[in-house]
C-alpha cells in the first residue's frame, strides 16, 4: 500500500477534480495538486505511456496533436495549450492506473462521498457548477463511494443523496443512468453471479414502463414539483421534440458533428476545435418533428456550443481512427469484466458499472475531455492491468 501521506494526495487530487467550480482565474484548483502529485509519483510506477491498454489513449493524444497541426482550423495558442492539458490528463491517468493496486480504495471512496456531496449541495443551494459537469460527476464517481460505505443503511442513504442531488440538477439522462447505476450496485447485496437475471428483469420493468403511457403519466406527477423537464418528457415526449430548446440544440450540434465527420473522416479536426469549426449547418437533415421558428432561434446561439455527445466529438475531432482507438480501450475493459464478474472485487464491480453509465451517458454529453474525467479513466486502465494478469 502507498503511505498516508501519498494516499492523502491522491484523495486531495480526486476531491479537487470533483469540484468543478472552484477555479482560479479559469485554471482548476486540481492543477497545482495533479503537478505535484506527477512530480512526486511520475518515476515510481514502471509502465510507460505505450504500455498494454494506457497506450490506446497514448496513440488518441498523437492523433489530436496531428489533427490539430493540420487542421482547417487555423493552430494557434490555445490549440498548444489545450494539447498541454491533454497531456496532463493522460499522464494523471497512466499514474493513477499504475498505481492502482497499491492505492487506498476505502479512503478514496469516503472523499467521493464528501466531494460529491459538497458538490451536489453548492449546485442546489449557491447554483455552483454547470448542469453537465455536476451531472456528470455523479454518474462517473459518485457510485464509487458506495464502496467505502460497509453499512447497507448508509449506503441507501447515500444512494437517496446522489440521487435527489441529480434530481434537483434536472439533468434527464443523468437522472437515469445513475437510478439503474445505483439499483445493479444495491445488487451486490443480493449476488453478483445474478446479474444476468436482474438485467432481463430490469429491462422488461423499463420496457413495461417505457411503453405505458399511464405509468409514465403517474411517474411525471410525482417528479413535476422537482423535476419539471424530466416530468414533461414522461408525459408528453412528442412536445419536447418539438419545442425542447435543449434536446433541439442537441440534434443541431449531432448534426454538424456528423457534417464534419464527412468531410474530415480520418483524423478528424483536431482535439477541442469542434466549437470553433465554422461550417453551415444542414437544416433538412434534422427531424421534422421540430418546431420551425425553435429550430431557427437554436441555430443562431449554436456557433459557441459544444457537440452534447462524446461520440459526435470523437468522431468530427479525432475521426475513425481516433474513435476506433477510443473503443479498443473501453470495449476490452468492458470484456474482461464480464468474463470475471463472478470474481472481481466490489470496487472492481462499482468501476464496472459506472463505465457502462458513462458509455451510455456519452450519448448525451460531450465530456471526452477534464481532470474528473481522465482519473476515472486511469482507474478503467488500472482495474484492467489488475485482472488481465489474473489466471481465468
Amino acid at each position: 500500500m502507498l503511505g498516508k501521506s501519498e494516499n492523502n494526495i491522491i484523495c486531495l487530487l480526486f476531491f479537487a477534480s470533483i469540484m468543478v467550480f472552484a477555479n482560479i482565474g479559469g485554471v482548476s484548483c486540481s492543477l497545482p495538486i495533479g503537478a505535484y502529485a506527477l512530480l512526486k509519483f511520475y518515476f515510481k510506477p514502471k509502465p510507460s505511456l505505450f504500455s498494454k491498454h494506457i497506450k490506446w489513449l497514448s496513440y488518441l493524444f498523437l492523433v489530436g496533436v496531428i489533427s490539430s497541426i493540420f487542421s482547417s482550423v487555423s493552430f494557434q495558442f490555445r490549440n498548444a495549450y489545450f494539447l498541454a492539458q491533454f497531456l496532463y490528463w493522460l499522464l494523471l491517468a497512466r499514474a493513477i492506473g499504475a498505481l492502482y493496486p497499491v492505492i487506498d480504495k476505502k479512503q478514496m471512496s469516503w472523499t467521493i462521498v464528501l466531494g460529491c456531496s459538497i458538490l451536489g449541495a453548492c449546485n442546489l443551494l449557491l447554483g455552483l457548477g454547470t448542469q453537465n459537469s455536476v451531472a456528470f460527476i455523479l454518474v462517473v464517481l459518485g457510485p464509487l463511494g458506495m464502496y467505502g460505505l460497509n453499512n447497507r443503511r448508509w449506503q441507501l442513504f447515500y444512494g437517496i443523496l446522489l440521487w435527489g442531488l441529480m434530481l434537483f440538477n434536472e439533468s434527464r439522462s443523468g437522472l437515469a443512468i445513475l437510478t439503474v447505476e445505483l439499483l445493479f450496485i444495491m445488487c451486490l447485496h443480493v449476488s453478483k453471479t445474478r446479474v444476468k437475471q436482474i438485467v432481463i428483469v430490469l429491462s422488461v420493468l423499463i420496457g413495461v414502463f417505457v411503453m405505458s403511457p399511464q405509468l409514465r403519466k403517474i411517474a411525471g406527477n410525482i417528479i413535476e414539483p422537482y423535476n419539471e423537464e424530466m416530468a414533461l418528457l414522461l408525459t408528453n415526449p412528442e412536445q419536447v421534440q418539438a419545442y425542447d430548446k435543449s434536446w433541439i440544440q442537441r440534434q443541431v450540434q449531432v448534426q454538424k458533428g456528423i457534417q464534419i465527420f464527412e468531410e474530415y473522416p480520418v483524423i478528424g479536426i483536431g482535439a477541442n476545435n469542434f466549437t470553433p469549426m465554422d461550417i453551415r449547418i444542414n437544416e433538412n437533415a434534422i427531424s421534422d418533428k421540430i418546431d420551425a421558428n425553435v429550430l431557427q432561434a437554436v441555430m443562431k446561439r449554436s456557433d459557441n456550443r459544444s457537440t452534447h455527445n462524446t461520440y459526435i466529438t470523437l468522431l468530427s475531432e479525432f475521426g475513425v481512427i481516433g474513435t476506433t482507438l477510443w473503443i479498443l480501450f473501453i470495449f476490452p475493459f468492458l470484456w474482461l469484466m464480464y468474463k470475471r464478474l463472478k470474481t472481481i472485487n466490489d470496487f472492481e464491480y462499482m468501476i464496472f458499472v459506472t463505465t457502462i453509465g458513462m458509455s451510455v451517458y456519452f450519448y448525451t454529453i460531450a465530456a471526452l475531455y477534464g481532470t474528473a474525467a481522465w482519473l476515472f479513466y486511469g482507474l478503467i486502465y488500472g482495474c484492467y492491468k489488475e485482472n488481465s494478469n489474473k489466471v481465468l
